[in-house]
């Protein structure tokens, strides 16, 4: 049996164990609860990581917005709404918090907590937006995209 979900997420072990033991008439285990103890258990039990005191964005925040793109984790958009960013990830749409300097904590959605630190060229533009979606990994870093060209124009920096 082979079991494959287009999504980094714990369904994939959820859905093999389950038909494992529906297949083989084994008593019925909870994997949704079983699955959900475990990452439970594995996040950290120490004192919540707090901001870092009297900081601020570097730029006005329509600076950030825009289309983010990695070659293997797809497209990630920020908007600016209510006076505030916004990101759309995967389905994902939650309000991102400055949490200190350049970076930002998503606020209300699956992928609440998660930091996003952009990160700008010499020329102080923001580039790109760094995430940690990966633990074992380094961070996964989104290149900003570049609008289409126009002949007869010379290219300007977003």
């Amino acid at each position: 049996m082979v079991v494959l979900i287009n999504a980094s997420s714990p369904a994939n072990d959820i859905l093999a164990n389950g038909l494992s033991d529906l297949t083989l008439g084994l008593s019925p285990i909870d994997w949704n609860q079983r699955t959900a103890e475990q990452i439970k258990a594995r996040r950290p039990s120490g004192p919540a990581e707090k901001p870092v005191e009297g900081t601020h964005p570097a730029h006005p925040l329509e600076a950030y917005a825009g289309e983010y793109v990695h070659p293997a984790y797809g497209l990630m958009t920020v908007a600016l709404k209510d006076g505030g960013l916004e990101l759309n990830y995967k389905g994902f749409v939650a309000p991102l918090g400055h949490w200190n300097y350049e970076t930002f904590r998503v606020a209300a959605s699956d992928l609440s907590g998660q930091k996003l630190t952009f990160q700008t060229d010499a020329r102080g533009q923001v580039k790109a937006v760094a995430a940690a979606f990966e633990p074992a990994v380094k961070d996964i870093v989104f290149e900003r995209r570049t609008p289409p060209r126009n002949p007869g124009m010379r290219d300007e920096p977003i």
